[in-house]
């Protein structure tokens, strides 16, 4: 397939491009920047330098694929919401026009669900999102209403995403530093994990099965609290048994609104996931291999360094 992946050279995106490289495909990437362009390049990927402000600067490559699959948001940016709704708008603007079969594969995430403790979330239930993507639901329905008979559309749950130098775990073990590791709360609730190349492979696999008109968690089967993750970490740093319990209120002068995914309590249901693609889980949970990924966090940071 000739696939196009916006948000190439991020945490998410980067991996998904190169899953689908290593199945063979012929992969462009959405980047920013000649640096960025220069990194897909060693993997194989074309690289589109682009901007999702200005679609005329990526549109001709939707014309030249048949997937395309949108891993990029800029938190960072004011205008992170309406440039997502504007990439969709653009996609689908395009695709569905196309004579031939297309997919659209929307990336979105499982803190659409809200905390739910012990009941566990599954694909058909109603969604709690938490205030910082409170605009998520709307977005993966107008993904999911474009669906037509040349266009196959797949909207895609993540967990918390860990492996690499990225993701939300990045944050725990920088507070590493400070000699412990740094929880909101008591750390009592549970974060649904997956690693990032488990996760790209179920990108890979919901494409050339072509799916359609479906919405996919993609989490591993872990139940670790995130204190027995913090309590992992410790011990990779030799940091045995410091946990630094630091105050919601003081955490929401730190982090802002991401304190609600810090604090999320949520179990997720992937047997669609399972049955549907036969998706497997190849990487152990994460506190099983905390040193392993604490030690690529470490040599990341040396590597900045120099």
């Amino acid at each position: 397939m000739r696939v196009l992946v916006t948000g190439a050279a991020g945490y998410v995106g980067h991996g998904v491009a190169r899953a689908f490289r290593a199945k063979g495909h012929t992969v462009y990437g959405l980047v920013r920047s000649e640096e960025d362009a220069h990194l897909l390049s060693l993997d194989e990927i074309w690289p589109i330098i682009g901007d999702l402000d200005h679609p005329d600067s990526y549109s001709h490559a939707l014309d030249e694929v048949e997937v395309a699959v949108h891993c990029a948001f800029d938190f960072s940016s004011d205008k992170g919401v309406e440039q997502d709704e504007k990439t969709i708008d653009t996609i689908i603007g395009l695709f569905s026009k196309s004579p031939f079969p297309r997919s659209f594969i929307y990336t979105s995430g499982v803190w659409v669900y809200g905390s739910m403790g012990y009941k566990m979330a599954d694909e058909s239930m109603p969604l709690n999102p938490i205030d910082i993507i409170k605009w998520r639901p709307s977005h993966e329905e107008k993904v999911l209403k474009a669906t037509s008979s040349n266009l196959r559309t797949v909207v895609i749950r993540p967990g918390c995403v860990y492996g690499g130098v990225g993701g939300l775990t990045n944050i725990l073990f920088t507070s590493t530093l400070n000699g412990a590791v740094t929880i909101v709360g008591e750390g009592h609730n549970r974060w649904p994990m997956v690693h990032l190349q488990d996760l790209a492979h179920a990108y890979v696999s919901a494409a050339e099965n072509e799916l359609t008109g479906i919405i996919l968690n993609v989490v591993d089967d872990s139940t670790a609290t995130l204190r027995e993750m913090a309590e992992a970490i410790a011990v990779a740093a030799h940091l045995e048994g410091k946990i630094n319990v630091l105050p919601i209120e003081e955490a929401k002068k730190q982090f802002g609104p991401l304190v609600d995914g810090f604090l999320i309590d949520l179990t997720v249901n992937n047997s669609r996931v399972k049955r549907l693609l036969g998706w497997q889980i190849h990487h152990a949970p994460f506190v099983y291999e905390a040193n392993l990924f604490y030690s690529a966090w470490q040599t990341a940071q040396e590597s900045e360094e120099f």
